[in-house]
């Protein structure tokens, strides 16, 4: 059990996972701590998304792995609203690529799909302290992508990047941008600025010259 602070608030935590046995694993652990308190569970990210901003929790723990609205757009959406939710991810990803992309949208942990309860519950506290946890094996498969991803100069767009170049493309201005997608300006610009970055680039039209002659918005 976590030793808990006297006087300081419980962390309130979110938690979405699809797998309803884990889930409850899950659930019962957080409940049994007295510094976290779960306002929310859920096991898709389309039926919680809106919960999750309309409830501000401290924390989010988001299974990667959903069918429909995974996590990854779950994150990418707290992203763009700008949410101080601070959030652990949970992935069975084999290479490392959607743990990067996940740590890019702002992920600020992430622990394997069959990390125990109690290890979770410890993720949780660590990340509402600012730190930034990260299981062993995922930092070696993040390496591996690093490393990939520069020999190859591009690297996978993530999904919103990838809308974004889609309608600069069709040429749409970033206001309008912004307008089409319901985000603000400065997360149109944070996209952008990130995949200029992934695509090697330093402006709208080289990006988007890049990512077709490498296929990646098609």
């Amino acid at each position: 059990m976590l030793a808990s602070q006297r006087g300081d608030p419980p962390v309130r935590v979110a938690l979405v996972d699809p797998r309803p046995a884990h889930r409850a694993g899950l659930v019962d652990a957080i409940r049994r701590e007295p510094n976290l308190e779960l306002v929310l569970e859920g096991g898709d990210g389309s039926s919680t998304s809106r919960q999750i901003a309309e409830l501000a929790p401290d924390m989010a723990v988001i299974d990667l792995h959903m069918l429909g609205f995974d996590g990854l757009r779950l994150l990418e959406r707290l992203s763009d609203a700008e949410s101080e939710t601070r959030v652990l991810i949970l992935s069975g990803d084999q290479d490392g690529s959607l743990v990067y992309q996940a740590i890019e949208a702002g992920a600020a942990g992430c622990l394997p799909e069959d990390a125990g309860p109690q290890t979770i519950c410890d993720a949780i506290a660590s990340v509402a302290r600012g730190e930034r946890v990260f299981a062993p094996e995922l930092v070696d498969m993040l390496a591996e992508q690093i490393r990939g991803r520069r020999r190859g100069g591009s690297g996978a767009l993530t999904e919103r990047q990838r809308t974004i170049l889609r309608l600069t493309a069709d040429g749409l201005s970033a206001e309008e941008v912004a307008s089409e997608l319901a985000v603000s300006m400065s997360t149109v610009k944070k996209h952008l600025s990130h995949a200029y970055a992934r695509l090697g680039v330093s402006g709208a039209a080289a990006a988007v010259y890049e990512a077709m002659r490498l296929n990646i918005l098609s």
